[in-house]
């Protein structure tokens, strides 16, 4: 008996060495392909059957939370380069639609590949409205490439309330007071976007 187990013994190590030496060979073909071998083919799996419901709300309801949207035309102007201190005036309206209160900053953001000396000639200004839509002062906020907020600027916070269902006049200049400043060849026009954003909390989400 124990003769024989003792001559059964050596096959099974035989096969684990053939197995792993077939391993190491696969993984080896499998290193080459990626390298050297062209693209790999893109595999994909997917969770399927999503399923997405809203129910309709009766009309006249105003939903819970904060709706906050700003409205005007955009800034479009070229600024003339012939004198000193040219600027542009530009008014928007803030308005929350939701019932709920919220607070609410806004400020410039430079889209990418904006001309740098034109960003740093400019100032930004917001103004000071008052109760009849008159703007009674303006604020500095620095240049338009560093600036400050609508929020701190005006109510030193950047955090500035506004109720539900309430409307907020917005006010800005941008005021290119040298143009000498601006650099590059003469006759070179040069072009930058920048967006106002405003951003606000989610009532819902407060703690």
């Amino acid at each position: 008996m124990s003769t024989t187990t003792d001559r059964a013994r050596p096959a099974h190590p035989r096969r684990r060495t053939r197995r792993r030496i077939a391993a190491v060979a696969g993984v080896a073909a499998l290193a080459v392909t990626a390298v050297g071998g062209g693209a790999l083919t893109t595999l994909f799996t997917s969770i399927t059957g999503n399923t997405l419901r809203a129910e309709v709300p009766p009309d006249g309801t105003t939903p819970e939370g904060a709706l906050l949207r700003v409205t005007g035309d955009p800034i479009d102007h070229t600024f003339d380069t012939s004198g000193h201190v040219d600027q542009v005036r530009g008014d928007w309206t803030l308005t929350n639609h939701g019932a709920d209160a919220t607070t609410w900053d806004g400020a410039f953001d430079l889209r990418s590949g904006v001309p740098a000396t034109l960003a740093a000639a400019l100032t930004v200004e917001y103004g000071v409205v008052d109760d009849q839509g008159r703007v009674t002062d303006w604020r500095g906020a620095g240049t338009l490439a560093e600036h400050r907020s609508l929020g701190d600027v005006l109510h030193g916070a950047q955090a500035v309330p506004i109720a539900g269902g309430a409307s907020v006049p917005i006010a800005v200049r941008l005021v290119l007071p040298e143009p000498r400043d601006l650099e590059g060849a003469a006759g070179d026009e040069l072009t930058l976007v920048a967006d106002f954003t405003v951003s606000y909390l989610d009532p819902r989400l407060a703690p």
